[in-house]
């Protein structure tokens, strides 16, 4: 019997269930007690085996009405549910109740591997799910009401292939039928994300699944000692492509300076900006514009990767500013820096340039008055210029 079908079910009592109905003024309901017993075979390899039983009998509150009850369980633990309805024969109408739900998140993973294209295979999720709910259905309307309530702990998020770790994350959602929106949000206290270490990730917003949109109203991380949050946007989800505004706010010169591995050894202080970012299927993440400049009251400071002869190739050394300068390439001595200006994809730039940098400083030593103004011109892709540590599936726009 192929996997997802019920294959074995049988009457109990001389009753009989029925289901599959169609909610009208004029229901038919043969006036019959009973209990049908089940296995769901969920698709999926190494999937639960859900046992389930679903019973109906004369409702002792309502002469012309029917009272339903559902339950269902894995016995490996993977699922925990049980449901009451009550059904009006007379008027069509129903109400019903989720009385307790609980899911182990892990034990439905080769469920959603096997139903949802693209997911990451190597994704471990674990943790466990609560459901709650209750609502009705109106047989003038013709159509649900309530709401379905989803909350709990993922305990770990985490995926090699695509670089994250997350560690005691918290999910709740509320599912309005009516009118078949679901708001919820997602939050997590620590993890990593593309090899940097994150904190207090917070991600909300609603999905209204008539317009296909997703309406994302807050995400924001703190990473590199500063905090990162995305504006409020709305995504297609029927056409799925991002455009994203990305702020930074204080976000530390010592783990940007890894982006630079080749030029900076050491920072101090913090930039703020902006970044915009786009992905879609067939061209993946790529960056489109932004700036980076020092933060308010900020003070900065940088260390050259040691370079002998960066500055001093053109001095001789019996120069007085000789060895005060070779401390400088040899990062032995700080550049104090007053102006930082990074504008990425600079648009309708005549030179064609992808960014632009631009470095004000002078060294530390008191004893040295050399300013340094470095700009710098990137003509190519950014990827050239700035290495995350991320694989091929991120690329950065020329």
């Amino acid at each position: 019997m192929r996997r997802g079908s019920i294959f074995r079910s049988g009457f109990i009592g001389g009753g009989a269930l029925v289901s599959g109905f169609v909610a009208s003024a004029a229901w038919p309901l043969p006036p019959l007690d009973g209990t049908l017993r089940g296995e769901w075979l969920a698709p999926g390899a190494g999937a639960p085996v859900v046992e389930w039983r679903a019973t109906i009998r004369s409702d002792p509150d309502a002469a012309a009405g029917r009272e339903l009850t559902f339950a269902a369980e894995a016995p490996d633990g993977g699922l925990t549910l049980a449901a009451s309805a009550r059904l009006d024969a007379k008027t069509g109408d129903a109400t019903w109740r989720i009385d307790d739900g609980r899911v182990d998140v892990s034990a439905w993973q080769p469920v959603t591997q096997e139903l949802v294209s693209g997911w990451p295979t190597d994704l471990t999720v674990t943790g466990g799910l609560t459901l709650a709910g209750t609502g009705g259905w109106s047989s003038v309307e013709n159509q649900p009401s309530g709401q379905l309530h989803v909350s709990g702990t993922l305990v770990e998020i985490d995926s090699a292939e695509y670089g994250v770790t997350l560690r005691e994350a918290r999910f709740q959602s509320t599912v309005t039928l009516a009118d078949q929106t679901a708001e919820w949000n997602f939050s997590a206290p620590r993890g990593e994300v593309a090899g940097w270490a994150i904190k207090d990730l917070r991600l909300a917003g609603s999905v209204a699944w008539q317009t296909q949109q997703l309406h994302l109203t807050t995400a924001s991380l703190d990473v590199a000692g500063g905090r990162v949050a995305v504006r409020p946007t709305t995504v297609d989800l029927a056409n799925l492509k991002l455009d994203l505004e990305v702020e930074l706010v204080g976000v530390q010169l010592i783990e940007l300076a890894r982006l630079l591995p080749d030029v900076l050894a050491d920072a101090t202080g913090a930039v703020s900006g902006n970044v915009r970012l786009t992905w879609s299927e067939a061209d993946g993440l790529a960056i489109k514009g932004g700036r980076l400049t020092l933060a308010e009251s900020t003070r900065a400071a940088v260390w050259l990767r040691a370079v002998p002869g960066l500055i001093t190739s053109q001095l001789p050394p019996s120069s007085p500013g000789f060895q005060p300068l070779q401390r400088v390439e040899l990062g032995q001595t700080a550049l104090a820096v007053t102006v930082l200006d990074l504008v990425l994809s600079p648009p309708d730039d005549p030179l064609g340039r992808s960014a632009r940098l631009r470095v004000e400083a002078h060294p530390v030593d008191p004893g040295l008055k050399a300013p340094f103004i470095i700009d710098v011109n990137v003509a190519g892709p950014l990827d050239d210029l700035i290495r995350l540590g991320m694989d091929e599936r991120v690329k950065f726009a020329p």
